[in-house]
């Protein structure tokens, strides 16, 4: 792999993620008191307004990007078949839709989601004191 053959680029990606872990955890920290800001505005008008936005942010996401990344890096073999590769795609398409529906489904439960915002600044304080943890773990580790 290239990364693992070039220092000065493997070094220069560990530090740019821990810095992001570290930026993420410490807008968790700072943000789990303050309350939900869903205004009229912010909801999408139709269910295919809502999945396209929900599309859009998860393929935009850098932690999806970085997830799926490393399991194509170290669990695809080099000379795999182009059958391969499109059963990766389409399993990993439908873990991210199952979750994401999963979730989706699990927080339009007026009582689950009641229950997460009553313990919504301990959840996001200790994730976000978990994430900052990790990256500084990363900054400080060979």
């Amino acid at each position: 792999m290239i990364v693992s053959q070039v220092e000065w680029l493997y070094l220069g990606i560990r530090l740019v993620g821990a810095a992001y872990l570290i930026w993420i955890g410490g807008r968790m920290i700072l943000g789990a008191r303050k309350p939900p800001q869903a205004t009229p505005e912010m909801l999408e008008s139709s269910a295919f307004a809502a999945a396209r936005k929900g599309y859009l942010v998860s393929m935009t996401n850098p932690k999806a990007l970085a997830f799926y990344g490393s399991i194509f890096a170290v669990m695809v073999p080099a000379h795999a078949p182009g059958w391969f590769y499109a059963a990766i795609v389409i399993i990993a398409a439908a873990v991210s839709g199952l979750w994401y529906c999963g979730m989706a489904v699990l927080f339009s439960s007026p009582a689950v989601r009641g229950g997460f915002m009553r313990f919504k600044v301990v959840f996001e304080t200790l994730m976000g004191v978990f994430l900052v943890g990790l990256g500084g773990r990363l900054l400080l580790t060979r």
